[in-house]
């Protein structure tokens, strides 16, 4: 018992309460012993204290270490062997301080000025990069004390200290680049290999024991030192461990112990950016590439026994857009937090770590146009580039002889160069001069023409000027080489150049960040020794900037006047000036090549002659530009070359001359702006597949061109009418063609004739250039190209001859040219046939016409069939397949048609295979047997179509190798072929049928890659035998017990059944598509009854007694006595069974019996029984047999003991023994009283018991007798499981690895790996939460600024779970909306979650679930095994715009333009055919259980555009699919479902998109009747259908008149809509349609479409008057006399259908009116879930979203009546109390009043207007100061007259609320007048081609 006694204590601490311990009998004596303990007093609040030592008073010495270290550097270098190798250098100063005694802060370690750069070694200033930028950072270990932790009563003194280690760090800048991994890499590389330590002998020695004592988590030294001291014993070394060593495996981590500091929690706080900057200094660029922030970082976590933590931070990613050389975002920034907690660990399990990712904030993401080409350049620039070095390592191992510094050579690479990001080039003709500057936004960067015609000051410092000789280009940077490399990226400055050309003033400076095509103005300096002439004009200089390579930027400055040489040949130009004609100048300009003509001769008369092969003077007329004004306009020409002998060869060229995009000159001098052209009067394009030799008729013009090449030809006169003949190759006449001089574009027939005078026609397609050239392509209307390996024959369909062409030598043997061909008679239907060669089979054959088709676009097979003459032989019949589809690129007007054989078979297995149809196995002759080697391809005809089509191969490289059975090639699928050998051993081919235009590919490769169909486990005792049902029975196979075999079907034609079967018992048959429980399979299971002590196996050690291993069992050889006598296998005499009730029935007395059913057991054969009527006590009795007696049931049921002896279980005394105890053959089995104790001479058994009395069951077989059968799915194998019904194993035992080929033991694989290759590895479990309340927003924007789509993902679940089972993923998204935001769409929204009734009960379900579970497979196996993969969608409305689907494509690059279509030859299209089916074997495989695609429906809407743009056009022209215009078209999908598939991606996708497609086709009814000119009757009646359904369910009167209404007025708005459409194109007035459609644009509510049909109306009806006078005025002055009439044409129609249309678009415009008033609030209109982002910003770099700018942006159009070309800049409230605004734009300043509904403009300024704004403050007299802004106009030149400009300035002022808003008002003013001097000081190019 214990007491405690407390004491008062007087210490101003407070009451102390001292607690003792003592025993009863003292108690008395405990006062006295507190007062001696509380000598010492203690500092603590009242309380309870325990008795403890007396606390120590001795101070404790202070004790501190301190470190300081100061500008060390630790080098590592790539070579050691040079002096002058790259290195890496980690320098850094830093101070440590530990003080142990101390509490609060035990370790402090201040790092500064750490920084990681490379260089060479040698000159480590010059070359230095950095790499990690100096940081600073303190890491301090902070301890506290933890009361809640205290442990007691006897830890109040002290109680524990938690230690947190924190680190903080101000900033992290990382900078890697491509150069610094591969230096990485290469220093790792350079490490010798022994540094690396060698393993132990003991570890090689006992390696598989080492890896079992490690399991048991020790280290390996411990276990390396147990099996030293134990000689490799493992128990032994299991002891040692356990008595020296320690296990670590399992025990919880309590902290990290530094010394005796014990550390609990770690915080890291990173105060600035942690920056990781990705640069490409891959071959020749050194620019940023990507670069990831991370702002706000803090860290905490804990490493106690709860393994927590967590992280929250700020990120944000940045791409460097190199055309504009600025970042712009891709991740906006995100705010999101990271927990984790990980689990105990339990020895075979490392604990569960579950991790949290959640956020509050949208994730905003970014994807441009320039972003996806920017990393493809960088994917394929990355990948060369190490393909490169590799190949040098490779060079360098090859010629390595031992002399280390060669190989470093190759293995190094170069070193890095520095990198000059600019290049100017001066192609001006004359000497130029130039400086660079760097202006930010709050620096103006007006162009101070003022100032430079005033000559104004110089900078205080004057520049450094470069010079730059005639002709020549060198590099220049705007920043010097620095270590912190590309850290001025992030600025907003502008690069700019000051040039200045001799002869001329400078210009004003010109920004070269973009690139472009820019001009500036320079004034004449007269006093210059270029200028030559008394009148100096000004120059117009252009600047343009282009990339050389993937960042290098080529600034050329040149004139605005430029030569393009399109001759095949050089030409010179030789340029003289009107005023001094003996002064010219020449110029020589390659063939493809451009020029500018230089600065100081623009003006000088142009002469052109081409040199070298031609010997000809210069034109006989000058090229003129200066008529040519206005931008846009053209001239064309044709000039002659005359060579000195006279007119014979005489050159001609054409010349076109247009006026580019420059803006129109000032004053008398016309400036420059003109491209001039050459370009050969006629060039001839053959597209045929042969050489043609062509020929001018009446000239000596004539020559050849090769196949897919061009010529030109210069002597021919396009002004005159030519005739132009061409040969061929069998075509030696032709019918010469007619061009007339001025020829445009058009098509038309050739007639070409054979030695056989047969016609084929040919087309010529004449196509007008520009300068009046003329391009004729000669092409075939069809290609028949035959690759079916046979002579085949063709003809137009009832035509006699032959096609032209065809001789001889066609009935012999296949044309490898095409064959050239066209329907020449018209009368006969233009249908093709053909038939089989002549000379392809012997005498006695006829081949027949096939039956005609067309040559249209498609794929077909036609018969060839054969005829026998001999009666008896069978015919033969070929199956051809015949593809037809378009050209490419040039050859698109040309239709290829191949015949290709139906089936082609590829060996790609490492067996030479014999193939052949299943008819003719057994056939005397083995013609029809094909064999083709490894990697080898042939093509295959059936020998008989009227036999079944079923195909058999064999190996040739195994003996005795079977036919495998027949298989179909005509289908699309997979499967494993099975082959047999002597032994009837099985060998698996892997066979592959995809099919490829009209060719099926059966494609053979190994099937050791692959899982085998099929598995046969079988768990059980015995063995089993299997064959598929209904099949020879040669081909039936053994499973052992404990064995797994693989298999394949014998015949993969016959139903999937398996039969099985054991010896001696039943069989059943299995269907392996029905997965589940089978039928059992039974078999007898009868034992011996044996004297077990003459059995050695259950003693289990062998006998010296040879009576003892004689095996003697109870027999009933003759009659009915029991005796002893030797086992006999299968005797029946010895076998025994034992019924439910007890009884041993003798087998060899019972008749033969079905194990399956129970047999009634008064039937039954005779029983054990004794000889006797009772037994007795004291007796013992022979044991016989009897038949089955109920009276008898004491002495006929029997029981054996748990001891080993036999007996009767209501005799309990009684035992079976052998007579006298004699252990012999023929010895009696008696029934009798055991002795009570036995005698010294009895010999005993293990149990203790006599060996005549121990009796035991041996069993015939092993096992229960009954087999359970189970079919079940192991991945993509389906297993036959058998198992013993009794055997517990079975149940628990894990399945088997499917990818198994080989036959093995089941017992095997269960055992632990005991060979070292697979060590122990505790299990690691994974479970992420991924929360996005706000989920995750994609923008998509092109190449043109523009903002595509809005991707919103809202509400975003994810959980991903992993383990050694499994991987989980389940995703849901809440919401899904797809935004279309192109401004002035008609379609806002693009896809949406219908809306749903309330009483729908998926309403509240996701729009989106995925649950997918994949399963790990061998890493061998290229393969993925997914058991489900469950996609759900809830109904989704979706509405197509036709601009933004062809800008969709145009952004993803899902369409081939011509120029790429050009460069790819026809042939390599049959290249990429046959390597797509050769290789889809080899790609990836993926099986999935169950695939689950559920779209349930689909609202589906197309609205078309009245109008695309030209690029727009082309696309929509590539891709060739039409689109109508429909709305809500209600599309029900069946979902795509299918199982156990294992199939490519590609298939998988493929199947896919076919069931879609077919989905889609099968509704064609629901879109024909939503389409726009029907009126869309179904929407009309869904809407009846809807009302009605209202008022049947809920009464609703009014819902039915508003759905009527709704229904028949969206009805009758869609029909007229869609008439005054078709109409409106009538009137042919492109004009009048985008007013109609500006006018639509507007019209969104029902006032507003009411308000457009009345102005379409108005437009109509004054369309209609005007259209008369507008049309011929229009037309007279585009196409001059020709186009007045054809505009009186247009202004005729025009009258009459204009008002027509007008009054259509009335009555749309009311019914829509009507529609959307009456519209349901079901039929809920969704708007977008933000506006359109502005995405032009400073510098034309795309910014963060902001939703004030993109509003701001949206009153701007409502400003300017949707003028989208104008841009938003900034917007500012300038006053609140007189609430007036600024919108500044890219083109106007706008002044308004009010609010946003109620504005009012007070002042428009257009920017070409303004001369400066600037701020004003006026001091009023009463101390008031008003700030104004004042904004100067140019003045009118036309109303100047006689008075000064200043007269005529203006100067409107705008009152500012305080100065600060005045300066900044007028500094955003200021920029956005720079922003557009500079764009109308930039060209902008037009692209178009040259026909």
């Amino acid at each position: 018992m214990q007491e405690f006694i407390t004491v008062k204590d007087d210490s101003p601490h407070g009451n102390v309460a001292v607690a003792e311990e003592v025993a009863p009998s003292i108690a008395s004596n405990s006062v006295g012993a507190v007062s001696s303990v509380s000598a010492n007093p203690l500092t603590m609040s009242t309380g309870i204290l325990t008795k403890r030592i007396p606390v120590d008073r001795v101070a404790r010495q202070a004790f501190e270490i301190r470190l300081n270290i100061t500008d060390t550097e630790l080098v590592v270098v790539e070579d050691s062997s040079k002096w002058d190798t790259n290195a890496v250098i980690l320098k850094s100063t830093a101070v440590l301080s530990y003080r142990p005694r101390v509490t609060d802060k035990p370790f402090s370690f201040n790092i500064s000025n750490v920084e990681v750069f490379s260089c060479l070694l040698g000159i480590e200033d010059e070359s230095a990069l950095s790499i990690i930028d100096p940081l600073g950072a303190n890491i301090d270990i902070n301890g506290k004390y933890n009361q809640q932790k205290s442990g007691g009563l006897l830890d109040v003194m002290q109680p524990p200290i938690d230690n947190t280690l924190e680190i903080s760090i101000n900033s992290v800048n990382i900078r890697w680049s491509y150069h610094d991994m591969m230096l990485f890499l290469a220093i790792a590389n350079s490490i010798p290999r022994r540094a690396i330590p060698a393993p132990s002998s003991t570890s090689l020695q006992f390696a598989n024991e080492l890896e079992a004592l490690k399991q048991l988590g020790f280290s390996q030294p411990d276990c390396e030192q147990s099996l030293i001291v134990s000689q490799g014993r493992m128990d032994d070394a299991a002891v040692w461990l356990t008595e020296n060593a320690v296990a670590t495996t399992g025990r919880p981590v309590q902290g990290f112990n530094l010394g005796e500091l014990q550390i609990v929690n770690v915080d890291v706080k990173v105060t600035g950016t942690f920056s990781v900057c990705i640069i490409d200094d891959c071959k020749d660029a050194d620019v940023p590439l990507m670069e990831f922030n991370l702002r706000g970082f803090h860290l905490e976590h804990c490493m106690e026994r709860r393994q927590a933590g967590g992280a929250t931070g700020t990120v944000t990613v940045d791409f460097y857009n190199r055309s504009l050389s600025g970042w712009e975002p891709v991740l906006e920034p995100w705010k999101c937090g990271v927990t984790w907690e990980q689990g105990q660990s339990d020895g075979t399990n490392s604990g569960k770590l579950c991790v949290c990712v959640a956020s509050k904030t949208t994730l905003g993401v970014n994807v441009t146009s320039r972003q996806l080409e920017q990393y493809r350049r960088t994917r394929d620039t990355w990948t060369e580039e190490y393909a490169t070095g590799t190949k040098r390592e490779q060079q360098a191992d090859l010629i390595d002889f031992g002399a280390a510094p060669l190989k470093n050579i190759f293995r190094v690479g170069h070193k890095r160069q520095p990198f000059v990001s600019f290049v100017l080039r001066n192609n001006t003709g004359s000497r130029l001069w130039f400086y660079t500057e760097t202006a930010t936004p709050n620096k103006r960067l007006a162009l101070r023409k003022q100032a430079v015609r005033k000559g104004a000051e110089e900078p205080a410092r004057p520049p450094e000027w470069t010079e730059v000789a005639r002709g020549g280009e060198i590099a220049f940077s705007f920043d010097s080489i620095s270590k912190l490399r590309h850290r001025e990226t992030h600025e907003q400055r502008h690069h700019q150049i000051v040039v200045k050309v001799d002869g001329w003033h400078k210009v004003s400076p010109v920004t070269v960040d973009k690139v472009g095509i820019y001009f500036r103005h320079a004034a004449p300096a007269p006093d210059s020794s270029t200028m030559t002439t008394t009148d100096p004009v000004p120059a117009r200089v252009v600047f343009a900037v282009s990339m050389d390579g993937s960042v290098r930027k080529v600034v050329t400055v040149r004139s605005a006047l430029v030569l393009v040489n399109t001759l095949e040949e050089q030409v010179e130009v030789r340029l003289e000036k009107p005023a001094v004609r003996y002064e010219a100048h020449s110029l020589k300009i390659d063939s493809g090549s451009s020029l500018a003509v230089p600065l100081s001769y623009v003006s000088a008369d142009i002469w052109v002659r081409p040199i070298g092969f031609w010997s000809v003077g210069f034109c006989n007329k000058p090229i003129h530009w200066r008529h040519l004004l206005r931008p846009g306009e053209s001239s064309d020409g044709i000039r002659s070359c005359t060579p000195d002998g006279g007119d014979v060869g005489i050159y001609r060229f054409c010349v076109s001359v247009k006026r580019e995009n420059y803006p129109a000159s000032m004053g008398k001098h016309v400036q420059p702006g003109h491209r001039i052209t050459f370009l050969p009067p006629v060039v001839l394009v053959n597209l045929l597949p042969y050489d043609i030799e062509y020929y001018l008729k009446a000239t000596e013009i004539t020559g050849k061109v090769k196949a897919g090449k061009q010529a030109a030809l210069f002597a021919a006169d396009v002004s005159q009418d030519l005739e132009l003949g061409v040969r061929i190759e069998s075509f030696a006449r032709c019918k010469e063609l007619l061009i007339a001089a001025g020829s445009t574009h058009y098509v038309v027939r050739m007639h070409l004739y054979d030695s056989a005078d047969r016609r084929m026609l040919l087309h010529v397609r004449i196509a007008s250039r520009r300068g009046g050239a003329l391009k004729v392509s000669i092409l075939a209307p069809y290609w028949l190209v035959n690759k079916a390996g046979l002579p085949l024959v063709f003809k137009q369909e009832n035509v006699h001859k032959e096609a032209a062409g065809q001789f001889e030598e066609h009935e012999f043997a296949r044309s490898v040219a095409p064959l050239l061909f066209s329907f020449a008679s018209s009368e006969a239907p233009s249908m093709c046939t053909m038939r089989i060669g002549r000379r392809q089979h012997s005498d006695g054959y006829l081949p027949n016409w096939c039956q005609p088709f067309p040559l249209e676009a498609g794929v077909g097979v036609r018969q060839l069939h054969v005829k026998s003459t001999n009666y008896g032989q069978p015919n033969w019949v070929y199956n051809i397949g015949i593809d037809v589809r378009a050209g490419r690129g040039r050859y698109r007007d040309t239709n290829i048609v191949t015949f290709a054989p139906r089936y082609q078979l590829d060996n790609r297995s490492r067996h030479k295979l014999q193939f052949a149809q299943r008819c003719t196995l057994y056939a005397e002759s083995s013609v029809s047997q094909l064999s083709a080697l490894p990697n080898s391809s042939l093509p295959f005809h059936w020998p008989r179509l009227d036999m079944d089509p079923l195909l058999c191969v064999r190996s040739c490289n195994i003996a005795g190798c079977l036919w495998s059975g027949g298989f179909r090639i005509d289908r699309l699928e997979s499967l494993h072929v099975n082959m047999r050998d002597e032994q009837r051993k099985s060998h698996f081919l892997r066979v592959e049928i995809v099919i490829q235009g009209p060719t099926f590919f059966v494609v053979f490769t190994d099937a050791s890659s692959m899982p085998p169909p099929f598995r046969i486990d079988n768990y059980s005792e015995v063995a089993i035998q299997f064959w598929q049902t209904k099949v020879d029975d040669r081909l039936r196979s053994w499973v052992s017990q404990q064995t797994s075999v693989p298999y394949a079907f014998d015949e993969p034609t016959l139903p999937p059944y398996l039969t099985c079967a054991v010896s001696g018992g039943t069989s059943a048959t299995y269907s392996m598509n029905s997965f589940g429980e089978g039928e059992l399979l039974c078999y007898e299971n009868l034992f011996y009854i044996a004297v077990s002590e003459t059995f050695t196996a259950e003693t289990g050690r062998p006998s010296t007694d040879h009576t003892l291993a004689m095996q003697l069992v109870l027999d009933v050889p003759q009659g009915i006595a029991v005796i002893l006598a030797c086992k006999q296998s299968g005797k029946r005499s010895q076998l025994w069974r034992m019924t439910g009730g007890g009884m041993l029935v003798h087998e060899g007395s019972s008749e033969p019996r079905d194990p399956r059913k129970l047999t009634d057991q008064s039937k039954a054969g005779l029983v054990l029984d004794i000889d006797a009527i009772a037994p007795q006590p004291d007796r013992y009795v022979q044991l016989i047999l009897k038949k089955h007696d109920e009276r008898r049931q004491r002495t006929q049921t029997w029981h054996f003991t748990e001891d080993g002896r036999l007996c009767c279980p209501q005799l309990p005394s009684l035992y079976v023994q052998v007579r006298s105890g004699c252990l012999r053959r023929g010895a009696d089995v008696l029934l009798g009283p055991a002795p009570p104790a036995p005698p010294h001479t009895c010999r005993l058994n293990s149990r203790g018991i006599p060996v005549e009395q121990g009796i035991s069951r041996q069993k015939l077989r092993p096992g229960s007798g009954a087999l359970s059968v189970k079919i079940l799915a192991d991945g993509p194998t389906r297993v036959l499981q058998i198992t013993d019904r009794n055997q517990k194993r079975a149940a628990s035992q894990p399945t088997c690895d499917w990818i198994l080929v080989d036959e093995h033991k089941l017992l095997e694989q269960d055992s632990p790996t005991t060979d070292g290759s697979a060590p122990y590895q505790p299990r690691q479990d994974l479970q992420v939460h991924v929360l996005l309340k706000h989920g995750v927003a994609v923008s998509l924007i092109n190449q043109f600024c523009e903002e595509l789509c809005f991707i919103s993902l809202g509400d975003i679940m994810c959980e991903y779970t992993a383990n050694v089972k499994a991987e989980t993923l389940n995703c849901s998204i809440r919401d899904i909306q797809v935004d279309n935001q192109l401004l002035g769409t008609q379609v806002p929204v693009m896809l949406h979650m219908t809306a749903a009734p309330r009483t729908d009960v998926h309403r509240s379900l996701p729009a989106l679930s995925v649950i997918v579970r994949r399963v790990p497979s061998q890493e061998r196996v290229n393969a993925d095994i997914y058991e489900y993969l469950i996609v759900d969608l809830r109904p989704m409305s979706l509405k197509l715009d036709e601009r933004l689907l062809w800008k969709l494509f145009q952004f993803f690059g899902m369409y081939q333009s011509d120029a790429e279509l050009i460069r790819m030859e026809e042939s390599d299209y049959d290249a990429q055919r046959a390597l797509t089916a050769a290789t889809s074997i080899a790609n990836k495989r993926y099986y999935f259980g169950m695939m689950r695609l559920d779209i349930r429906q689909l609202k589906l809407s197309v609205f078309t555009s009245g109008k695309l743009a030209p690029d727009l056009r082309a696309i929509k022209h590539l891709t060739g699919v039409p689109l109508i215009r429909f709305e809500d078209a209600d599309i029900e999908l069946d979902p795509f479902e299918r199982g156990h598939q294992f199939e490519t991606s590609q298939f998988l996708l493929d199947a896919v998109v076919k069931h879609y497609t077919e989905e889609l086709k099968s509704q064609a009814a629901n879109i024909l009747g939503s389409v726009d000119f029907l009126g869309n009757p179904l929407g009309l009646f869904n809407d009846i259908t809807e009302g009605i359904s209202g008022l049947i369910s809920e009464g609703k009167v009014g819902g039915l008149f508003k759905n009527v209404a709704h229904g028949v007025s969206n009805s009758t708005a869609k029909f007229t809509g869609s008439l005054s459409d078709t109409l409106g194109k009538v009137s042919m007035d492109d004009q009048h349609q985008a007013l109609r459609e500006n006018i639509r644009s507007h019209s969104g509510t029902s006032g507003e479409h009411l308000t457009a049909g009345l102005m379409g109306l108005g437009v109509g009806v004054f369309g209609g008057l005007t259209s008369v006078i507008t049309q011929p005025i229009q037309g007279a002055s585009r196409d001059g006399f020709e186009g007045l009439f054809t505009g009186l044409g247009k202004g005729i129609v025009g009258m009459v259908t204009k008002p027509a249309v007008g009054l259509l678009d009335m009555a749309s415009g009311a019914a829509h009116a009507v529609s959307r008033t009456s519209r349901s609030t079901s039929k809920y209109s969704y708007q977008r879930v933000r506006p359109p982002r502005s995405c032009v910003g400073p510098g034309s770099l795309l910014q963060c979203y902001s939703a004030g700018q993109a509003e701001d942006q949206q009153f701007l159009y409502s400003l300017n009546n949707n003028v989208y070309s104008e841009r938003l800049i900034a917007y500012e409230q300038i006053h609140s109390q007189r609430k007036t605004h600024c919108i500044i734009s890219s083109e106007k300043i706008y002044f308004l009043r009010g609010n946003r509904q109620n504005k009012d403009i007070v002042l428009v300024v257009h920017l070409s207007e303004l001369q400066r704004c600037q701020h004003l403050a006026v001091r009023a007299h009463n101390g008031e100061t008003t700030n104004y802004i004042v904004l100067t106009k140019k003045p009118d030149p036309q109303a100047l007259g006689s008075r000064s400009p200043q007269d005529l300035q203006q100067s409107p002022q705008v009152v500012c609320e305080s100065e600060m808003m005045a300066m900044k008002v007028a500094h955003k003013v200021n920029y956005a007048w720079n922003l557009y001097q500079e764009s109308i000081q930039t060209l902008v190019i037009d692209e178009e081609g040259e026909e």
